[in-house]
Parts: C-alpha cells; structure tokens; sequence
C-alpha cells in the first residue's frame, strides 16, 4: 500500500515537517486499526520527462513521446535497497531502459558522470504517461540538492513526491478497512492512498467485464457461424441427393461417395477459419499495439493466447464438422 503526497506546491523549508506529518498518521492509522505494520518505507522520488539529443536531455512538458526521467537519491536508494551508496554531486548511478548513454551526460545545462549502473531501482507507479517503447532513464542521484538543482531548470515540469510504502498484516478486507481512516484523518487532502487491495478490485472490475464481454460475443459468433454452415450444408444435401444417387447408379462406390462429401464439407467448414487465421496473424503487431494501451506488454503471452484461441475454434469446427459429414452422408445415401 502506497501513501502518496505532492510536494510539487510545498516549499522546501516545509517538506521534512509535512513529510514527517504524514509518517506519523500512517503509523496512528495503523495503530487503530490494530493492524501489525510488517513493512514500513519512504522516500522522496521525483519524475519528469526530457528529449534527449546528442549527450543532453531536455526537460519539455509533453508526456508519452519523450523520455522518462526518474530521481531517487542516495539515502532514499540505500533505505530502500540496502545497498549503501556515497555519490559525489555529479555522479549518479545509472538504470537505462531503451536508451544508450556515454559516461557523461548532461540534464539541461547540469553535467552529470555514470559512476556505475543498478537493476534494482525501486519501481513504483508514475504519474507520466509512459508505453511500452518510451525510453526511461532511472537516475540514483548523491541528495536533495541536486534534485532541487535539476528542478530549478525548470520547476513546473519537475513533479516531486513523498511516498510511504507500507504492508500490513490482516485479511484483504482489514487492509481495504484501513484505507477509509487513513484518509478521514486528511482533513486538507495532502495526500492520496493507493492500495493493492483496491487495484486489485478496479483491475477485476474492468478486465473481467473485457474477459466476459470477449467470451459471450466469441461464443455468440462462433455459434451463429457454425450453424449457419451446418445447415447450409444440411440443405445442399438435400439438393444434392438426386445428383449421388444417380453417380451411384452409373458405378460410383459408396467409400467415393462418402470421400466426395469429406472433401466438400472439410473445404466449406476449414476455409473460413484459414482466412480468419491469416487475418489475426496480419493484424497481430496493431493488435500488440492496442493491448500496451492497457499495459500489456507480453508479445508472447498475447501470442500463445491468440494461438489457444484459434484451436479451441479448430476443435469445435472439427466437431462438427463430424456431425455434418455423417448427417450429409445419410441424406444423400452414401452410407
């Protein structure tokens, strides 16, 4: 669970005091609720976004185009890690995401050295809008001076928080009743809660209304497809009938017959579901394009469900296709 609070408005000399603040009513929450706090860790990390040309970044307000610049310093690296780190002012240490950097680059006009490269910057939502191909760029920087330094380049498009990340013991439903006092004791709305708990619901919500809506429009066409073709062969076989019985007459053998009406059927049954097939597999990288809309990255997760998904159709086609096969026969007498 996370207790999320902008500092973007607040004026430095009040940050440690408003920080410390929230701290406190984290903890008291906690308390009242009787809830055991297991995991209890803070940090001021801040976002912006820059373009980066040549070995610079420049700090511009246009989100989801650009690169994402994350900043966590020192102190707030170690408590979170436990890896103690001591940077000098301009030495930062480096996590790169679809992005190449040379050993110095600058911020704006601030010069900064790689003193090395992480990978395990801590993660935590961001309030930039980010896809899946945006390069971002997670800077461990030596403290708060040099954040502020790379604020005051530009102060409205650096957006700078206080974040406690806290786990309780209890059921989901006790951590999901630890929210509402949390918040009642934010009387000035200084900050907001994010729990697991609750995007777990939101996430149920509305991907299982995507899962449900898919499956019962799936079942829906898929059904109306196969019967339509069913009976369409079903009543070509009663039109048919006269044509076999006469090709049986002048020495057509019922095993010709019954290998005549598989063929047709296997054509009139399978050709739809080729072309649907070439059709998925054409629209595939749009398709991967519209699902990092909601954060789903997994090409291959995506692959494998699409690749499910067609013989799961294959299996039904195949059924009854059976069915039709053995009905046609018996109308047209080739049994």
């Amino acid at each position: 669970m996370d207790v999320v609070q902008s500092l973007d408005e607040v004026p430095p000399e009040q940050e440690t005091t408003l920080n410390e603040d929230t701290l406190e009513r984290v903890q008291a929450a906690a308390a009242d609720a009787g809830r055991k706090v297991e995991l209890l860790q803070w940090s001021t990390p801040g976002d912006t976004v820059g373009y980066y040309t040549g070995n610079t970044f420049t700090l511009v307000a246009q989100e989801g185009v650009s690169t994402e610049i994350r900043l966590l310093t020192a102190d707030d690296y170690g408590r979170l890690t436990g890896h103690t780190v001591d940077l000098e002012p301009e030495e930062v240490l480096v996590q790169a995401e679809n992005l190449d950097l040379p050993d110095t680059f600058y911020i704006e006009d601030l010069p900064f050295h790689i003193a090395g490269t992480i990978m395990d910057f801590p993660r935590y939502n961001s309030s930039i809008l980010i896809s899946g191909q945006t390069a971002q760029l997670f800077l461990v920087v030596a403290d708060e001076t040099v954040v502020s330094a790379i604020s005051d380049r530009d102060a409205s498009r650096v957006h700078r928080e206080f974040r406690v990340q806290v786990d309780l013991d209890g059921t989901e439903e006790e951590k999901l009743a630890f929210v509402d006092p949390l918040l009642a004791a934010d009387a000035n709305d200084v900050y907001s809660v994010i729990s697991h708990q609750d995007n777990a619901v939101d996430l149920y919500t509305m991907y299982g209304g995507f899962l449900f809506l898919g499956v019962f429009l799936g079942l829906l066409f898929l059904l109306s497809t196969v019967l339509i073709i069913y009976y369409k062969q079903i009543s070509e076989g009663y039109e048919d009938q006269r044509r076999y019985q006469i090709m049986q007459q002048v020495g057509m053998s019922p095993r010709e017959v019954r290998s005549s009406i598989r063929s047709q059927v296997l054509l009139v049954f399978f050709l739809p579901l080729v072309t649907a097939g070439i059709h998925v597999a054409a629209a595939f990288p749009m398709l991967c394009k519209l699902l990092e809309l909601f954060n789903l990255f997994d090409v291959r997760l995506f692959a494998l469900c699409a690749a499910g998904t067609l013989l799961v159709f294959c299996a039904i086609y195949a059924l009854v296709y059976g069915l039709t096969t053995r009905t046609y026969s018996r109308i047209v007498g080739g049994q």
